[in-house]
């Protein structure tokens, strides 16, 4: 990793504000002057929230920079391409993407062929979600789309996932992309939480939620049916419940034609696994396997092999394998002789994307190796002599590789390369030809102006901790404003994005300026494999806000920039990493946008949040009173005091907000201003988790860009 890192500096630092600096209460979930905000629609709440927002955007739009920022956005927008998301479906190429013309966004299709032959494409436009919308009252958003799995095997009928509103309770609508049009009489499924499998052309397995008491605590449905065509959703045969003490329970599609049938995962909580076959005709059979898994569980098919990745060493039929291994269950092999291995890591590669890393064509399963920060395509094939591995494509360091789109039953990939000062690129992969060009993003930026680079800080326990920075070439006198931006979760990794992240091309208003940003890839996100995520789990949580204040050190430490000019900058689970630094590090930070977070780990108070179920082996379990003490020093709401000068803070949350309800956000607002914080509000009444769109919401998206300008760079 040496020859990656441009910079490292040794950094000794007290102890920030943990354990050390919590407030102990007999009952840290106790109501407050501040509850009643925790209702996400109580009529009174929402006019508060209201009435703030009001306020923000009146002081933020009012300010000499936003018209500015506003107008740069808009033009960068206008020289921009936004990056489609590209599926192959059927003989098809799909296409979806939002933009200035389709807010709400569109699909296209495309004969696949004339991708394969490298001609210009002809996209036809076959669904303007707006006119959608327009036609139907809705305010439909298309939310978790994933073509790869949502759609019929071997053909072009797919479930269309829609959030009203950016609900994360979607409605699954199904469509014919040949026809173009919705299937009459076909599958319209009421709004629920988790996804599906085709068990047959006329069958679906799904979660259905009927009554609240269909729910798991952490709001997916608890019990998956079989749901047949042309009959109330009602009356579909449950095929498995989940306990009640479980996070999910999920499905997905193995097989075609009359192989086909489901596989369901029960996630006990994020961190274990349990894998079902469920069958055409009912059956539901459990697989010999570990339920220490990467990726959520995901399981990765290719013919009769299905493949997981280990979270933790384990002995599977008489053989050790390492954690991280890649391995193969092999469905038509004898009872106790089913499980290979695919892929070990050696000692610095990572296989760490759980959500488009790993992709399982008709030939073989593609994944993205990370070694040194640079990434590499990787086949592997089965064979008679175990599996074959091939490398095939490699991105410099610095440059972010996925795998969106893939062919269950044939050879293609899709596959995007994406970096800080390098437009998006996605191309047709295909065995033994040259990446085929599909979308290659224009330039916004004048590359030679900005440099990106990786550094390494050493956190408090002497962990080296690596993070991006993107700078000008030419700085302006004095200290450089800073936005740091991470997340540290649920072993996801950061990855370099061409302008594409949460900030998007509010960036390039901010760089222009002289700003800087700067990405950390600290503990408990997946950037060095399941030890690294592991490291911070639970009660060692602390560790991943250690590594951020880590970070922000280095960058004063080394001359870039001074305290009080870094923003911290996060949104979910990065919003509890972002309201930590509020309470943690005050005097570090001058500006913090806290993004749909969880705020406080001991609430008691419903408001909608449905991630408190399986968020304890990440954070801690507040009931056990062994770990209250050291929770208390991470959760940021009970760590706010008087008589501390705090950064400016801007929390943002949405109304719609199914997976983290606003209730967190707004009493996190309200008592920071209760202590004399300078602390604004803007919760979005649509736009679930997402809000602010880049598209949808253009002023609150501009807004964020100008508050961290006035925050940082007055």
């Amino acid at each position: 990793m040496a020859q990656a890192l441009l910079t490292a500096s040794v950094l000794s630092l007290a102890p920030m504000g943990s354990s050390a600096s919590a407030q102990p209460t007999a009952d840290p979930a106790a109501p407050d002057q501040f509850t009643w905000l925790a209702k996400a629609r109580d009529p009174k709440a929402l006019d508060w929230a209201a009435r703030q927002s009001e306020k923000t955007m009146q002081r933020l739009t009012a300010s000499p920079e936003f018209a500015a920022v506003e107008a740069e956005i808009k033009q960068a927008r206008a020289a921009s391409s936004p990056a489609p998301n590209i599926f192959l479906v059927g003989d098809k190429v799909v296409r979806f993407v939002r933009n200035d013309e389709y807010k709400a966004g569109a699909f296209y299709v495309a004969p696949r062929q004339s991708a394969a032959n490298g001609r210009a494409i002809d996209w036809r436009l076959v669904l303007d979600v707006g006119a959608l919308n327009a036609r139907e009252g809705k305010q439909y958003e298309v939310m978790f789309l994933n073509l790869n799995v949502q759609c019929m095997p071997k053909a072009e009928r797919c479930l269309l996932p829609f959030g009203n509103g950016g609900s994360s309770f979607v409605e699954y609508r199904e469509f014919d992309f040949s026809a173009g049009e919705f299937v009459k009489g076909g599958f319209h499924s009421p709004p629920t939480r988790g996804d599906f499998a085709w068990l047959d052309p006329h069958t679906i397995l799904i979660g259905y939620i009927g009554k609240p008491a269909d729910q798991l605590a952490s709001g997916f449905a608890q019990t998956i049916v079989a749901w047949k065509r042309g009959t109330p959703i009602a009356e579909a045969k449950p095929v498995y419940s989940a306990k009640p003490s479980d996070s999910m329970v999920s499905a997905t599609t193995i097989g075609a034609g009359a192989t086909q049938r489901g596989l369901l995962t029960r996630v006990v909580d994020y961190s274990n696994f349990e894998l079902y076959f469920a069958g055409q005709d009912g059956t539901v059979e459990q697989l010999r396997l570990p339920t220490r898994l990467q990726n959520f569980g995901t399981a990765f098919v290719t013919g009769n092999h299905l493949v997981v990745q280990l979270a933790d060493a384990a002995v599977i039929e008489g053989k050790a394998y390492a954690a991280d291994t890649l391995i193969s269950y092999d469905l038509k092999a004898p009872e106790g002789h089913r499980v290979s291995t695919v892929y070990a890591p050696a000692s610095g590669s990572y296989v760490n994307d759980p959500f488009e890393g790993i992709a399982g064509t008709g030939d073989g399963i593609a994944f993205v190796e990370t070694r040194n920060l640079k990434k590499t395509l990787v086949l592997a094939r089965p064979t008679s002599r175990g599996w074959s591995i091939t490398r095939s494509l490699s991105a410099p360091s610095g440059v972010a590789m996925t795998i969106p789109g893939n062919d269950r039953f044939g050879p293609g990939l899709i596959v995007r390369q994406t970096g800080f000062l390098q437009p998006t690129q996605t191309s047709l992969v295909l065995p033994g030809r040259k990446p085929i060009p599909l979308f290659t993003g224009k330039p916004v930026v004048d590359a030679s102006k900005y440099v990106a680079e990786v550094h390494s800080a050493r956190s408090r326990d002497g962990t080296m901790v690596d993070y991006y920075l993107v700078r000008p070439k030419q700085a302006k006198p004095g200290p450089m404003p800073v936005i740091l931006s991470g997340y540290g979760g649920y072993g996801i990794n950061v990855e370099p994005s061409y302008f594409t992240g949460d900030l998007g091309l509010g960036l390039v208003a901010w760089l222009s300026r002289g700003g800087a940003f700067s990405l950390a890839a600290i503990r408990g996100g997946g950037e060095r494999g399941s030890a690294w995520a592991n490291s911070a789990k639970g009660i060692k949580r602390q560790r991943t806000f250690d590594d951020f204040a880590a970070v922000a050190q280095d960058m004063v430490n080394s001359g870039i920039t001074t305290r009080g000019k870094i923003g911290s900058f996060g949104r979910s689970f990065g919003g509890l990493l972002s309201a930590n630094m509020v309470t943690q590090q005050p005097k570090l930070f001058g500006a913090a946008i806290v993004g749909v977070p969880v705020t406080d780990l001991f609430r008691s108070v419903d408001d909608g949040s449905i991630i408190d179920a399986g968020q304890t082996t990440e954070t801690g379990d507040p009931k056990d009173p062994k770990q209250v003490p050291i929770m208390l020093g991470y959760s940021p709401y009970q760590n706010i005091r008087r008589g501390i000068r705090y950064p400016h803070v801007l929390t943002v949350v949405s109304t719609e907000d199914g997976q983290v309800g606003p209730g967190f956000g707004r009493r996190f607002a309200a008592k920071l201003q209760s202590v004399g914080a300078d602390s604004l509000l803007l919760e979005g009444p649509t736009g679930g988790h997402g809000f602010p769109s880049e598209f949808a919401n253009p002023k609150e998206h501009a807004a964020q860009v100008t508050f961290f300008i006035e925050s940082l760079m007055k």
